[in-house]
């Protein structure tokens, strides 16, 4: 009786019926499963699973509880940004109105853009040679322009100068009733005090490394000028200076810059190029009329240990030998003649010295345009005189002679020479 009830009740829920022996070998097939599998085949076996009544609610019971979780967790997560929305805006609401209460009751001043100055740029990593270059030049050039303003007061009525500039160079004039006028002399009286002054600079490396140039906004407008173009220079080497001494207006600027180029040459170093020599016939042709600065350039032609002239004079290729063009040589002659006849300066010497030079150490180049020929004079060193004397064959010299001899500028000076002891 029991069993026929069973047997209806698993036929009611399950749509299948029991049959004899079906318990017994359900462990050994199939991992267990209610069903035997030895007469069905695994899709047909799982659609009865799944069809059976009591499985489906169970998986169908699974995910109704899941999805509830689900979306309780969902609405539980947020709710709680909202509320941490919440309390950032209201947090920063309150620190706002600390804010603006502070500012009421702030005693700093407030500043604009307008109140600061910094260059357009920032300037390239400096070496330590262009750095105490361009922190003596900025040292020099500044000293001199308050050290001419104090001793020209006439000068400065016909500009007009910043505030602050003025104030500075009345008080030094009080402290000096000296009033002349801005002669050689006086710029060398001031580029010798100036320089024993710096040599103390040198000596203290912090200060170079610490070196910036000041805001220059509140200067006199030839010295902002020279500021700008200053900070702008790498200074790196004679050609970076040759644009910085091109660049620079003023002829009494000009005349420091070339006194500060003799004593730190070291400072600037030398690149291959032609130009570098050009610049030097320059520095010559600017300082025709100062004996001391030309006498001083013209020196380096003529000394041939001096390490300066490495700046401007280019060494021959094949031999290794400096030289310098015909038109250099023939500048710095033109310097010694000019002191001679104008300034009744006699450089015998030197004069000698470049006649022989012309004559002896003379070789045919070739020139700045296609297929031309120019002439060049050695600047052998001692240990290179016999070096040159095995290199200028008797036919060599001749052949540079006789360009020389098309030179009018040559022919000219050596006129002028030849006058000199001729009885009137």
């Amino acid at each position: 009786m029991h069993k026929n009830h069973f047997r209806t009740v698993w036929r009611r829920w399950y749509n299948t019926s029991i049959r004899s022996g079906f318990f017994p070998n359900a462990r050994s097939h199939a991992g267990g499963l209610l069903l035997n599998s030895r007469h069905n085949s695994v899709a047909k076996t799982l659609w009865k699973y799944f069809n059976a009544p009591g499985n489906l609610m169970f998986v169908t019971c699974n995910l109704v509880t899941f999805a509830g979780f689900v979306t309780i967790n969902s609405m539980t997560t947020s709710n709680r940004e909202r509320l941490t929305e919440a309390k950032l805006l209201a947090a920063e609401s309150s620190l706002e109105v600390e804010v603006r209460s502070e500012e009421q009751e702030s005693p700093l001043t407030e500043y604009t853009t307008s109140n600061f100055w910094c260059p357009a740029k920032s300037p390239p990593l400096a070496t330590y040679d262009s750095q105490m270059a361009k922190m003596s030049l900025f040292h020099m050039l500044y000293a001199f322009y308050l050290y001419r303003s104090v001793l020209i007061a006439e000068e400065d009525r016909k500009v007009r100068l910043p505030e602050d500039w003025k104030q500075e160079v009345g008080y030094l004039r009080d402290n000096n009733t000296t009033r002349t006028s801005c002669t050689h002399k006086e710029m060398d009286n001031f580029y010798n005090e100036w320089k024993q002054e710096f040599l103390q600079v040198f000596a203290d490396l912090n200060k170079s490394q610490r070196f910036n140039l000041p805001t220059w906004k509140d200067y006199p407008k030839p010295l902002k000028i020279i500021c700008e173009k200053l900070y702008h220079n790498d200074m790196e080497n004679i050609h970076d200076f040759a644009d910085f001494y091109d660049q620079t207006p003023s002829l009494g600027f000009k005349r420091l810059l070339r006194r500060w180029l003799l004593d730190y040459t070291h400072l600037v170093s030398a690149t291959p190029s032609t130009a570098n020599e050009k610049f030097y016939r320059q520095l010559l042709y600017d300082s025709q009329g100062d004996e001391v600065i030309f006498n001083n350039f013209a020196s380096l032609l003529l000394n041939p240990t001096d390490n300066r002239r490495t700046c401007f004079l280019p060494k021959q290729d094949l031999y290794q030998i400096q030289s310098a063009s015909i038109d250099t040589v023939l500048l710095v002659l033109q310097g010694y003649v000019h002191q001679r006849e104008k300034m009744g300066k006699n450089h015998n010497g030197p004069i000698i010295r470049l006649l022989s030079m012309l004559k002896k150490d003379c070789v045919v180049g070739p020139g700045d345009q296609p297929k031309s020929k120019c002439v060049r004079i050695m600047l052998p060193t001692d240990d290179q005189r016999d070096l040159l004397e095995m290199i200028m064959t008797p036919q060599k010299r001749k052949k540079s002679l006789a360009l020389v001899s098309h030179h009018s500028e040559a022919i000219k000076l050596l006129d002028s020479i030849s006058r000199w002891n001729r009885p009137t």
